[in-house]
């Protein structure tokens, strides 16, 4: 059971540390922008190596991370983004044969003021094309606005389940 475990805690180290980041990304993009309401277009690419937690194979993937903002910041500390993003070509190859890929999409409102912290759930599957289980990744993200403007995102409550094949 300690292997277990401590492959799902390295799983979680290598794979998630985009995640923050990305949040991260995508917040101080839309609202440091100087206008009072702003669009945002970027393109992030990720690649890493992950263990389907279902069977233990090893894999490593890369693809995209599309997302498109719009946030307007009101005359009284609030911000308000809507945020749509979506994986693009998110492929991984296992060290037994099976290829996986990610067909997510995300759609998040935030309505918040600056200091306060918003928090959702991120959701995500692998979906295996070969004889592996599918798996379903849940993240937890928490994203404040600073009193003086700068973004700080965090995640935790990482859950991983299997799916089946």
């Amino acid at each position: 059971m300690k292997n277990q475990l401590t492959t799902v805690r390295s799983w979680q180290r290598k794979f998630f540390i985009a995640f923050p980041l990305l949040a991260a990304v995508i917040f101080t993009l839309a609202l440091a922008l100087p206008a009072l309401a702003a669009t945002s277009n970027t393109t992030v690419p990720i690649s890493g190596i992950g263990t389907n937690p279902c069977t233990g194979e090893n894999f490593t993937f890369s693809g995209n991370f599309h997302v498109v903002s719009k946030t307007t910041i009101d005359g009284n500390g609030g911000a308000h983004a809507k945020i749509h993003g979506n994986y693009e070509n998110l492929t991984g190859v296992g060290d037994q044969g099976n290829t996986y890929h990610v067909p997510a999409t995300t759609n998040e409102e935030i309505n918040a003021q600056v200091g306060a912290e918003t928090t959702f759930t991120q959701n995500f599957t692998f979906v295996s094309t070969g004889s592996a289980a599918n798996f379903q990744v849940h993240i937890d993200l928490h994203i404040t606005v600073n009193p003086n403007g700068t973004i700080t995102a965090s995640f935790d409550n990482t859950r991983i389940n299997c799916s089946g094949s």
